[in-house]
């Protein structure tokens, strides 16, 4: 049952649900991601745990997960499956679909509330500094509180409802992810924006491998990541896509004349 399969079923679903959702795609020693800040029963975010092999059952995110699932082919073919044709789409205001090497640095309430309040069409968190990273774009830039981008990477997008309406009927078009991060960036609307949040900081705890585990099963079932990321390519009408800072918007600081204090006057 819990494997990587075309089909997925639902084991927990919870009797009511909270304004976000967390999605996050996860083995069966998953660490727990919400180390900081976790507010249990108060959070104004669920989680659905969808697992690719058995879980283990005493794990927090196992105990502590509103959903249980199981099957889907890879995280968003399993969160389109989840969430395209029910009613949980039209419920949530955010999704966040995560991967199970992700550790949050800050609250997760924080960042859902932080990215509604800025509007933002797509989000992701910064990495830290001792992250492992395909793109400088994605790292923390000291000083800045956010900037938008060209581009939000796949392993911890946050959609504003309205973009993943817009989107997610891509998810089962590329089973590697790839082209996926182009696509969902590619299309925000003018007055919309794709963000990389520097004030709220995420590690990835592991290394990034062509020869990994993800990719030795893609090759199992005939995925070529290559080719999802070119035909994902030619439905934008492109060749290359630039990975840029669009916006950047920073902390300010202030220098005045400072204040003696203690000293008589001549």
């Amino acid at each position: 049952m819990y494997c990587n399969s075309q089909d997925q079923k639902i084991i927990r679903a919870p009797a009511a649900c909270r304004r976000h959702l967390v999605f996050v795609r996860a083995g069966g020693g998953a660490p727990w991601p919400f180390r900081t800040g976790w507010r249990g029963p108060a959070r104004n975010f669920d989680i659905a745990a969808s697992y690719f092999s058995p879980p283990d059952e005493a794990s927090a995110l196992y105990r502590n997960a509103d959903f249980i699932l199981a099957g889907g082919l890879s995280k968003f073919h399993a969160g389109q499956e989840f969430l395209q044709n029910s009613p949980w789409l039209a419920h949530y205001q955010s999704v966040m679909f995560v991967d199970d090497d992700i550790l949050f640095l800050f609250p997760a309430d924080d960042f859902f509330t932080f990215c509604a309040a800025q509007q933002f069409a797509v989000a992701q968190p910064a990495l830290s500094s001792d992250s492992h990273y395909t793109f400088e774009i994605t790292r923390h830039h000291p000083g800045m509180v956010y900037r938008t981008t060209s581009y939000v990477e796949t392993m911890c997008p946050l959609f504003a409802a309205p973009h993943l309406r817009r989107v997610i009927h891509t998810f089962d078009s590329s089973i590697s992810g790839y082209g996926l991060d182009i696509f969902w960036s590619a299309t925000v609307p003018d007055g919309e924006a794709a963000a990389i949040a520097d004030c709220f900081q995420m590690r990835h705890t592991r290394p990034i491998t062509a020869g990994g585990a993800f990719y030795k099963y893609l090759e199992s079932i005939g995925v070529d990541r290559w080719a999802e990321l070119r035909d994902m390519l030619v439905s934008l009408g492109v060749t290359s896509y630039p990975i840029i800072p669009k916006h950047c918007h920073f902390k300010p600081d202030t220098i005045g004349i400072p204040r003696v204090t203690g000293v008589n006057a001549a």
